[in-house]
């Protein structure tokens, strides 16, 4: 069996991200996503997600990487937050002030609020980056849940293994078009894994990540990564190649 899951982040984060994931799951080849708790359009995506039923991860959200656009944590630890309330802008920044049971805390927090709409999470993941493995592993302990992003072999239980993982938003959009089309015509059996940033191009997105230019998660890397999973090419090379379309609700 070949087995393909293709994952959007930052589910919630703004109205354009919102629709941009919810049509390549409906139109395109996107099998799943992961909210963000804290951002503002949290409550539009877990109502989008129940609506459609799009497999949800958590994507646990201790950073905000805006320079304008901001967000602040469910809790109001003093370890997780910047002088204004704000969150932290890198996880270098937090990680020299974090209490990691504050930030095991926060994250529990947010896995609740995503349950409480509704919304039965598939697994977790980390906005940015790891914490602290152990304070994931933890939460995935808690709530029945594992983690789809690698913790190391003292945490095996709390994981998914993948026979490839891979990130490709940051990839210029004709390598990143010519990559995914090589993945999928010479994948090997097994689990895959292929994680993206789906938005709708918009003034609101150009405007949130503008001074992001150039960097990965900004607006043009994510009007890429939309338009690439919304090509038909794509699903027939899928169907093409017997390659079946899962989540990580599937997996569990």
């Amino acid at each position: 069996m070949k087995n393909l899951v293709i994952n959007s982040d930052d589910f919630g984060m703004c109205h354009s991200v919102n629709i941009g994931t919810i049509k390549g799951f409906k139109e395109g080849i996107l099998t799943q996503t992961t909210i963000m708790a804290p951002c503002p359009w949290f409550e539009e995506a877990a109502k989008l997600a129940v609506e459609t039923d799009i497999p949800c991860g958590v994507h646990l959200t201790s950073a905000c990487e805006w320079n304008f656009y901001r967000w602040k944590p469910l809790t109001n630890h003093k370890s997780i937050v910047q002088e204004d309330g704000s969150a932290f802008s890198t996880i270098d920044e937090l990680k020299k002030k974090v209490d990691l049971k504050e930030i095991e805390d926060e994250y529990c927090k947010q896995v609740e609020l995503v349950m409480k709409r509704g919304v039965k999470p598939s697994h977790i993941d980390a906005h940015m980056d790891l914490v602290d493995a152990g304070v994931f592993a933890n939460v995935c302990r808690k709530y029945g849940l594992k983690s789809r992003r690698p913790l190391g072999d003292k945490y095996k239980d709390c994981m998914f293994h993948f026979d490839s993982y891979n990130g490709i938003s940051a990839k210029p959009a004709k390598e990143k078009r010519a990559w995914l089309e090589n993945l999928l015509n010479n994948m090997p059996e097994g689990n895959h894994f292929v994680m993206v940033h789906l938005s709708e191009p918009s003034s609101e997105m150009e405007s949130i990540t503008s001074d992001a230019i150039l960097k990965p998660w900004a607006q043009e890397y994510r009007a890429d990564d939309y338009e690439m999973l919304l090509d038909p090419k794509f699903k027939k090379l899928c169907e093409k190649n017997n390659i079946n379309l899962i989540s990580l609700r599937d997996l569990k």
